[in-house]
């Protein structure tokens, strides 16, 4: 019985004895060649190893492609001289910004110095070559004495001529003259006249009126300041009201209702206060003829009216100060 082969015959083609020569010399060649002589203790020994040749074609295998050539990193941190370089050009810069500080500093103080010394000079140079101009010297006005009583009843009946006044004087009195009346006309009462000196002895109707003293001062005010303006080289004198004397037997209460000493003195102090208040003379006539704020018995027959005597004191005193501006 006959063995399967899975393979298929395959003829042999016999060869001739001449092909089986030269297939054998070839044969024996490639034997030879093939055999390689392992020497493990040199394989062993690496150091001992010739590996020239492996490094000489590893040169032509990387010489046949280009290098790359890589840039050094540069190390931020900067040697130490550098470093002291760095801290002396902060500290050169820092000194050269204090220089420049002071340099401006220094500037400034001479511009204020020039500014100074340019003013300086020009109102030294405006100085020296002004023109000097005359002085002038105002006119003095000259005038000739002419005295103005301006007042009531008292003022009326006062006998000037008879106690032997030897000055040009004007008497305007009237029996129930108030402030309000010569303030509403100065010309006529005042101005006209031009006096020297005025001498304003009014109120005291005011008061019997029952007007209120602060009302009456101020017109009295307003009065000397409208002097003032108008006639300039006129001297003013505010004089005082008489006093009086109720506990006469012969005063007439019923004549003057709401006169009281004690509204006579606080008028009068209130005329003392304005008269310094307008630098102007006051004459207290009320002091010379009253003895414990009631009029003296010896200056009047009634406790209203004066005598003679009592004028004549009025008199000299008035024309003491008058005298003693002079």
């Amino acid at each position: 019985m006959a063995s399967k082969n899975t393979r298929p015959y395959q003829k042999k083609k016999q060869q001739s004895g001449k092909g089986r020569n030269r297939n054998y010399a070839i044969s024996k060649k490639l034997e030879n060649t093939m055999r390689i002589r392992i020497d493990l203790d040199r394989i062993q020994d690496d150091k001992s190893l010739d590996t020239s040749f492996l490094e000489g074609r590893k040169h032509q295998s990387t010489s046949k492609t280009p290098k790359k050539t890589e840039k050094p990193v540069q190390n931020k941190s900067l040697p130490v001289s550098k470093k002291k370089d760095l801290s002396k050009g902060s500290k050169l810069g820092k000194k050269k910004s204090s220089q420049d500080s002071k340099f401006i500093i220094l500037l400034i103080i001479l511009g204020m110095i020039a500014i100074v010394v340019t003013l300086f000079y020009r109102e030294f140079f405006q100085k020296t070559n002004k023109k000097e101009e005359p002085i002038s010297i105002p006119e003095e006005v000259i005038l000739d004495d002419n005295y103005l009583f301006v007042g009531d009843q008292k003022t009326q009946v006062f006998p000037f001529e008879e106690l032997g006044l030897d000055y040009h004087y004007v008497k305007i009195g009237e029996d129930t003259l108030t402030t309000n009346a010569v303030l509403q006309n100065l010309h006529d009462y005042i101005y006209q006249y031009n006096p020297s000196d005025v001498i304003l002895q009014i109120g005291f109707y005011d008061l019997l009126e029952g007007e209120d003293i602060a009302n009456v001062v101020e017109r009295v005010e307003r009065i000397v300041i409208g002097i003032h303006q108008n006639r300039k080289y006129s001297d003013v004198y505010i004089q005082s009201l008489y006093p009086i004397n109720p506990e006469m037997k012969n005063f007439n209460t019923r004549k003057y209702p709401n006169i009281t000493f004690d509204r006579l003195e606080e008028y009068n102090q209130e005329l003392e206060r304005l008269s310094k208040k307008l630098k102007v003379t006051y004459l207290d006539t009320y002091s010379i003829l009253s003895e414990d704020s009631l009029l003296k018995e010896e200056y009047t027959n009634n406790g209203f009216d004066l005598n003679q005597e009592a004028y004549q004191e009025v008199l000299s005193m008035i024309q003491k100060e008058i005298v003693s501006k002079k």
